[in-house]
């Protein structure tokens, strides 16, 4: 048999509910933005990255997947390469965007200079965290893309104060992170293997959905021997399933949730944070420009 084509994403917002967020919640709601910036700076990274890759593994089947998913199909990193796993790679595709605008978002709102260095610093060692500790790649591409973002580099001052306070965290985003992420966004090398649970799989989404709808994403930022690396990358994933999924399974065992924390990092309240209640239904071709829009408000009333 083939493997099922879900028709629903796999974010429900009317059964989620958030301690964070009031019932009909609008964008940006202060005091869940107060509360949500205090938790993070008071975890560790280690832990932050823990339930970022839980939820990640979740989402794409490599662990906790009690439905089958079809003939000789073992986990969604097979699953995203067939034409099947539309909804699947349409939602790795939102997970990943809204963790970016997430983070964004958080760094931007801190009003005190010192402050939003010190969230600049802590998501660095969180990207650290998923890369090294955890060897989440899809999530460690989703923070850094959100710390190049040009609304984050926007921040001149912001970065001048980290290289004073933070130079260790500076140091190691300049030297090894984004040199790592450069390396995998140019597919000219072979997939890193030993202790990853997630390989580096958002350009290959972006690239299937692409093919697949034309108006789904943008290929501009691809030459074409990018394109054929990361096309290439597909198979590599769907011959190493078993590793992943054996490399989850040790990274997670005897980790235990924190539910202030996983809804934290829950892509429904990502949603809801940053396009309210109603908003968070509207088409990404609407809701993704919007968004983009407000970054750039906020990047240039924190360092005008």
């Amino acid at each position: 048999t083939l493997p099922p084509s879900p028709v629903f994403s796999a974010f429900d917002l009317d059964a989620h509910q958030s301690e964070y967020l009031t019932p009909m919640n609008k964008p940006l709601e202060a005091s869940a933005m107060a509360t949500m910036k205090m938790i993070l700076m008071e975890s560790p990274p280690q832990l932050l990255a823990q339930h970022i890759v839980h939820l990640n593994l979740r989402l794409l089947k490599v662990i906790g997947n009690a439905s089958p998913l079809g003939l000789k199909v073992t986990c969604g990193l097979e699953l995203i390469s067939l034409p099947q796993g539309a909804q699947l790679r349409k939602d790795a595709l939102e997970r990943f965007r809204c963790l970016h605008y997430f983070i964004s978002v958080l760094i931007l709102i801190c009003p005190k200079l010192p402050e939003r260095a010190q969230m600049v610093a802590l998501w660095i060692r969180v990207a650290n965290e998923l890369r090294c500790t955890h060897g989440d790649l899809y999530g460690f591409s989703a923070v850094m893309t959100a710390l190049n973002s040009p609304q984050i580099q926007h921040l001149k001052s912001t970065w001048d104060v980290l290289n004073t306070k933070h130079s260790s965290s500076l140091d190691l985003f300049r030297t090894k992170l984004n040199s790592l992420l450069t390396e995998l966004n140019g597919a000219a090398g072979a997939l890193p293997l030993q202790n990853i649970s997630i390989p580096h799989i958002a350009p290959l989404l972006t690239l299937l959905e692409n093919q697949l709808d034309p108006e789904a994403s943008d290929l501009s930022s691809f030459d074409l021997d990018t394109i054929l690396g990361h096309l290439d990358c597909a198979r590599f994933i769907t011959e190493h399933c078993y590793l992943y999924q054996a490399t989850s399974q040790k990274i997670l065992n005897g980790f235990r949730p924190q539910r202030e924390i996983m809804d934290l990092f829950c892509t429904e309240c990502h949603l809801k944070v940053l396009w309210g209640v109603r908003g968070a239904r509207v088409a990404t071709s609407e809701r993704y420009p919007k968004v983009e829009q407000l970054l750039q408000v906020l990047a240039q009333r924190a360092e005008p």
